[in-house]
């Protein structure tokens, strides 16, 4: 299907968006609905990629306990499809109007990002989008659009600078797949070490679903170090086939890879990929207040850069929309005046384009995993 057809439905419901109320008009105790276009609930389950979701949850559950909004609770509305394109983004936009939203919150890439971009836009709705670190969401033209997670730009210089230190004179080289969080990562990091002087010893591209890596490891036979951009389950692909290899090149992961996903995915494989940090958890806060302690205790496991940057960017929804009460402008208002905000991921201070202006200054590697749990072994072993 055309990606245009597919939008056809937003287009034709830009009347009903002209005449979606911008203030409360009436004084109910309805719920204060936030959209939610991420994965969510059982049906969607693969592994970590609920954990957004569940972190969302935290924040709506913590805002609630605190006495939501005038008395009213916050309510996420979640909305998704495995087609985001086709009855995705219809499905939002509908949600938006019907349900009297007021922000949107979520997107689990930069592709959906644009998606959920035409209906801020459309409907003059706040949309924060927690994780993806696709700068070009922001760059618009669209004021009501605010990214929490570091840019692919800020990323870059870090994997820049990581790759000429571990090279230390040798050949680099860029593995990137097709899809567009990965097009785009390799774009910001293609320029990085372009304005460095830095020359590739060559840039391969591979299709997400790609199984096969023979050419691809042919030509890195005298690569030193590698940036590896690709979707976490691709990307584990690849590093288990460069593992069987066995080339001794180090591979530097992009920032798709540095969720828990790729863990899932990879397994053992992953040990000694270098990944950028793009928070820095605070596991020693003493619980209650905690969210690190507190989303390991309830989801069975330690939440990630996904997991983090949304749990910041629900709060700071809701702490716009207390200061600035049911009206969206004001609400974007809020949002934009509330910068800078420290959050469990750190710093969150808008750029002129809304987006987080924190640098990513570290690296690390992938421990080895821990050894597998069994029985104790008989006395005397």
């Amino acid at each position: 299907m055309s990606p245009w057809r597919s939008l056809a439905p937003l287009f034709l419901a830009g009347a009903a968006f002209a005449q979606a109320p911008a203030q409360e008009a009436d004084g109910g105790a309805r719920p204060v609905g936030i959209a939610w276009f991420g994965p969510h609930g059982d049906k969607d389950a693969r592994g970590s990629e609920l954990d957004p979701w569940r972190a969302a949850e935290f924040a709506i559950a913590d805002a609630n306990r605190a006495g939501g909004f005038e008395g009213r609770p916050f309510r996420l509305i979640p909305v998704w499809s495995e087609d985001p394109w086709g009855t995705g983004i219809a499905e939002l936009a509908r949600v938006t109007y019907d349900q009297r939203v007021w922000a949107l919150l979520g997107s689990p890439d930069g592709s959906a990002a644009h998606l959920v971009e035409q209906v801020s836009a459309k409907a003059r709705l706040v949309f924060v989008n927690p994780s993806s670190t696709d700068q070009s969401a922001n760059l618009a033209n669209v004021p009501w659009i605010f990214s929490c997670a570091p840019s692919d730009r800020a990323i870059a210089a870090l994997l820049a600078r990581t790759l000429i230190a571990e090279a230390r004179g040798g050949e680099i080289a860029i593995v990137s797949a097709t899809d567009h969080d990965s097009r785009e990562t390799a774009k910001a990091l293609v320029g990085e070490l372009s304005e460095l002087e830095v020359p590739l010893a060559g840039h391969l591209h591979f299709a997400p679903d790609e199984r096969s890596f023979e050419r691809h490891l042919d030509a890195l036979e005298e690569a030193s170090a590698l940036a590896l951009l690709a979707p976490p389950a691709a990307g584990a692909r690849f590093v288990a086939a460069l593992r069987a290899r066995e080339l001794d090149t180090t591979v530097v992961g992009g920032p798709a890879l540095a969720g828990r996903r790729f863990l899932e995915c990879a397994g053992a494989v992953a040990e000694g990929v270098l990944l950028p940090q793009l928070w820095e958890p605070r596991v020693n806060e003493p619980p209650p207040k905690s969210f690190h302690a507190r989303f390991s205790a309830r989801v069975g496991h330690a939440p990630d850069y996904a997991a983090a940057h949304t749990f910041d960017a629900t709060r700071l929804l809701v702490a716009a929309i207390r200061r600035a009460g049911l009206d969206r402008t004001e609400i974007r208002d809020a949002l934009w005046t509330l910068s800078p905000w420290e959050g469990v991921t750190g710093l969150i201070e808008w750029d002129r384009t809304g987006r987080n202006a924190r640098a990513v200054n570290a690296v690390r590697p992938v421990p080895a995993p821990p050894p597998p749990s069994g029985p104790e072994p008989p006395p005397g072993k």
